[in-house]
């Protein structure tokens, strides 16, 4: 587990070892023995088994390092999860779909051409299809239904304080 501050954090190890793989970062001290060579970050160096985004909705925005990081991680099977999967227009989608790594519709001329086009025009079917094979929607009701939690009661408590 981590926090979107550690991936876009990491996310300037992995530019700096894409860019600079023979270089050489220097301490205070530019002593041989003082230099580091420039390592990736140990996040893309295993193949996760799930790769599971809460709060998907940060990395809607596709130009975001935190985003960046999402899509570089090596897994075989990713979930996001959010409660607002889009707010703005029906594009934050990609985001998504691009973290899911659920090829060929995280493109921007296959989201656009396939189904957001349509979907202007008055045609949510394909939209809706999309949806519905990468969605799942689940109530509260639902939720406690199937977790079994049992309703909340309220007990009201009055204290008598003493100065």
């Amino acid at each position: 587990m981590c926090s979107y501050e550690t991936l876009r954090a990491e996310l300037d190890y992995v530019h700096a070892a894409d860019y600079g793989k023979d270089r050489l970062l220097r301490t205070r001290h530019a002593t041989k023995r003082h230099r580091q060579t420039v390592t990736s970050s140990p996040m893309l160096s295993i193949d996760w088994w799930r790769v599971c985004i809460d709060e998907a909705q940060c990395v809607e925005n596709t130009a975001s390092k935190a985003a960046e990081m999402c899509r570089r991680i090596s897994a075989s099977n990713r979930w996001c999860v959010t409660g607002t999967p889009f707010t703005h227009s029906i594009d934050e989608l990609r985001g998504l779909l691009q973290c899911l790594q659920f090829h060929p519709f995280c493109t921007t001329e296959v989201l656009q051409r396939c189904f957001i086009e349509p979907y202007i025009i008055g045609n949510v079917e394909p939209l809706a299809r999309l949806c519905s094979q990468v969605m799942h929607r689940t109530t509260k009701r639902q939720a406690h239904a199937e977790m079994g939690i049992p309703p909340a009661h309220e007990h009201t408590v009055y204290l008598t304080l003493s100065p």
